[in-house]
């Protein structure tokens, strides 16, 4: 499991960026997110646990979860 900071979430497009810190930028959908209450409340700055993989376009974080 990665970790990384949320730099963008738009809770009306439905999707954001995390920054790892390894400098990648990775992309995720509001569907990612495991927690339904953390889609509600969502916002740059938070630190997320996620998993990684690649696509044919970059970076995406899959069962995206907020560190407590």
């Amino acid at each position: 499991m990665n970790s990384g900071k949320v730099m963008y979430f738009n809770n009306n497009s439905g999707f954001g960026y995390i920054g790892d810190f390894e400098g990648r930028e990775i992309y995720f959908h509001y569907t990612s997110i495991v927690d339904p209450e953390a889609k509600k409340h969502l916002t740059g700055g938070s630190i997320v646990y996620y998993d990684l993989f690649q696509t044919s376009i970059g970076w995406e974080a899959s069962n995206v979860r907020v560190c407590p």
